[in-house]
């Protein structure tokens, strides 16, 4: 009975959170921009507060695509709270910045060890760049 009296409320827009652009985004190669590609945030919940861009890394099943040290592995299936349902990653060479009502938020949720993680490879990913290693 109780759970019938909880109220539903819209999803919050915290570091974590699977967005989708609400504005067509080309694939990593730059390529055939479409709707519906899921990202997920990792700006912090202070930076968010702030009002600040929100920055984000595109998830993808297409992982044969790219290097495994491009990407995080992320839960999926039927009770992932990501709400993915196929084998996905975090793929953080495709990062894009967006103000937050450019953003449509959904009840998916990266737990903050893959967002760790994520920033990491993102860094690691960044300073090769800098040093001309591809």
């Amino acid at each position: 009975m109780a759970r019938s009296l909880r109220k539903k409320y819209p999803p919050r827009l915290l570091q974590g959170s699977v967005v989708y652009p609400k504005e067509p985004v080309p694939d990593p190669q730059g390529r055939n921009p479409k709707r519906n590609r899921p990202f997920v945030v990792i700006t912090s919940d202070e930076d968010i507060r702030a009002g600040a861009d929100i920055v984000a890394v595109g998830i993808t099943t297409e992982l044969s695509e790219s290097e495994a040290d491009h990407y995080v592995l992320l839960e999926y299936g039927r009770n992932a709270r990501t709400g993915l349902k196929e084998k996905s990653g975090a793929l953080c060479s495709w990062v894009i910045t967006r103000d937050r009502d450019d953003l449509e938020i959904v009840n998916g949720f990266v737990a903050p060890t893959y967002v760790l993680e994520i920033v990491k490879k993102i860094i690691a990913l960044n300073s090769e760049g800098e040093r001309g290693v591809n």
